[in-house]
């Protein structure tokens, strides 16, 4: 990978990439620095660390799991090759536990403490630089072409498909009535059993089975295995298996810059200036708890790393003329969501009071709350970065409910319907009977995280035009998880 550029330009665009000093000959060969790759690598291991949960979430992950045993006191779990042995738990119910151990971690952003556990692996995901450019194809054109062969790049996909991830479960924060674990719970061939847990997935005992199933199980829906499926019905005997008060726990990756190259033969034939607009979207999704108008101490730090890029105009000359032109005396937009955890055209609210909790819809609760947030931000922006925006008129907009796949809109409580009482048996609902929507409950229970995306906020900063050389342009890799919502066009 080769770069052109005049020693202004290079001074400007420093920060990017260094190179030797301008030379009027046609070719010449010197020691240079390559394009500088860290910012890409650091690029490339957050969006790793974005894809593997989803890889290991999938039911088609390589990681499996094994249930083993001839009798009670002998049952073990095996993950990926070594044993977790159950203990007893409850006679009673006949139900064992692989204990998931507290072992404290340190704290999150809420001041909360963060466990950790030793129930975990250090395990390869096959085929993954494969499926990473599938999911960032960005990241292609490093590897095709005039790059394909290129020992810089090899050095990097060897790293993506070498990478080894510590996965496992972790205990979850907060009270609960039972320990954090794997439960495993031993049942006769009964009429009550049958009914139970007749439509449940069935997982094989002595087989593997995806490490996908167990993350899906809960205490409301177990997995089943049959442990003696030829003998006589009425000797036949069977176990559930699920875990609960945990949560899957996968290690960060960090993969590497390759060493530089020396001696290289560059072209230097000059390039004439072009101008390229710098598009800025500044957009930070999950910046405030569920029905709160205060950013997140996570959003603070993730506002502090995005607006680092604005200041990195003034590195390329451009940040004094940017605020002057497009951002002293301008209107700035500030958007801000809610997003939708219960049931919107009914009666409700939350802890705002200035909301009118109970009085209104609660989609105008939410519109209320919106706003609230957006005046947030517009708050911090101004106290924060009185440099940036201090002549620019930040405007605080309130969306209002975001409506998305992740939504929650359903009601607190139902009324019982047969098809009710024949899912929710454990319940013992009659016909008609008022009770907690267990779309909402389990919702609740897991603090409302899959609709955390939805509580967001948008800045849209005006463009900028400045002036660098094409070749300059061509090679200067910008991702879109690298700046997040910053593009060159």
């Amino acid at each position: 990978m080769k770069i052109i550029i005049t020693e202004k330009q290079q001074r400007k665009l420093s920060h990017i990439f260094t190179i030797g000093g301008l030379v009027e000959q046609k070719r010449v060969e010197r020691e240079i620095e390559e394009i500088s790759l860290k910012g890409i690598v650091q690029e490339i291991s957050e969006d790793l660390n974005d894809l593997i949960p989803k890889i290991a979430a999938d039911e088609g992950s390589t990681w499996v799991m094994k249930v083993s045993g001839t009798k009670p006191t002998d049952m073990k779990l095996n993950f990926m090759g070594k044993n977790y042995p159950f203990l007893v738990y409850d006679e009673n119910y006949n139900q064992y536990i692989v204990p998931v151990e507290k072992i404290p971690e340190g704290r999150d952003y809420t001041g909360d403490i963060v466990y950790g556990s030793d129930f975990q692996r250090s395990l390869q995901i096959p085929d993954l630089f494969n499926q990473f450019i599938a999911a960032y194809p960005e990241y292609a054109y490093l590897f095709q072409g005039k790059y394909e062969n290129d020992p810089q790049t090899n050095f990097i996909k060897k790293q993506i498909n070498n990478v080894v991830v510590n996965v496992g479960f972790r205990h979850t924060s907060g009270a609960h009535t039972k320990p954090p674990g794997i439960y495993l719970q031993l049942w006769g061939n009964s009429k009550k059993f049958r009914k139970l847990y007749k439509d449940n997935k069935t997982v094989p005992f002595n087989g593997e089975f995806p490490f996908f199933n167990l993350v899906e199980s809960d205490p409301g829906n177990p997995l089943l295995m049959a442990l003696n499926p030829d003998a006589k019905k009425k000797n036949q005997m069977f176990a559930t298996l699920w875990h609960t008060n945990t949560q899957i726990k996968l290690s960060d990756v960090s993969i590497s810059a390759p060493p530089a190259k020396k001696k290289e033969i560059i072209d230097t034939t000059p390039v004439p200036p072009v101008a390229k607009e710098i598009k800025f979207l500044f957009q930070v999704t999950d910046p405030f708890q569920f029905d709160k108008p205060d950013l997140t101490q996570a959003a603070d730090d993730a506002i502090k790393k995005e607006m680092q890029k604005v200041y990195n105009l003034d590195e390329l000359g451009f940040l004094e003329d940017y605020l002057k032109t497009k951002i002293n005396g301008k209107d700035i937009i500030v958007q801000a969501y809610s997003s939708i955890d219960a049931k919107s055209d009914e009666l409700g609210g939350g802890g705002i009071t200035e909301c009118k909790p109970g009085k209104v819809m609660r989609k105008d609760y939410n519109l209320c709350l919106s706003q609230k947030r957006a005046e947030t931000i517009v708050n911090h922006l101004n106290e924060a970065f009185p440099e940036i925006f201090g002549e620019a008129n930040l405007i605080a907009k309130g969306m209002g409910e975001l409506e998305s796949p992740n939504s929650v809109n359903e009601p607190y409580y139902i009324k019982a319907t047969a098809e009710h009482i024949k899912k929710y048996p454990e319940l013992k609902l009659r016909l008609g009977q008022r009770f907690r929507n267990p779309t909402q409950k389990k919702h609740s229970d897991a603090n409302r995280v899959a609709t955390a995306a939805d509580r967001k906020f948008v800045i849209n900063l005006p463009g900028y035009t400045g002036v660098i050389t094409e070749g300059a342009i061509r090679d200067i890799i910008l991702t879109e998880s690298q700046i997040k919502r910053l593009t060159i066009r």
